[in-house]
């Protein structure tokens, strides 16, 4: 059986005006939060065969911090299509 890792980013950037929200960075607390989060994953003994990420900095930034602790086997696919994706869309690309 497989188990479904839905996987938030951290907590992202909003004083910056003018900055597209794909574009939007992880504020100091998620740059610090996120290696956090990656540990916290790892530990509960879950570890993914496949990660898929959005192409939104802030989501790529909290993968950075996941990587060094995935096996190198590990499977990354970085996709601008779930940016903002439906659920009939989220599950269409685990299914």
């Amino acid at each position: 059986m497989k188990t479904l890792i839905l996987f938030r980013h951290a907590k992202s950037a909003w004083d910056q005006p003018g900055v597209d929200d794909l574009d939007r960075p992880l504020n100091a607390r998620g740059q610090r939060d996120a290696p956090v989060m990656a540990g916290w994953l790892l530990n509960s003994g879950v570890i993914p065969d496949l990660v898929l990420c959005s192409s939104a900095v802030r989501t790529r930034q909290t993968l950075a911090a996941l990587q060094p602790l995935l096996p190198e086997e590990t499977k990354i696919s970085v996709r601008k299509t779930l940016y903002l994706a439906s659920a009939n869309r989220l599950i269409s690309m685990v299914c």
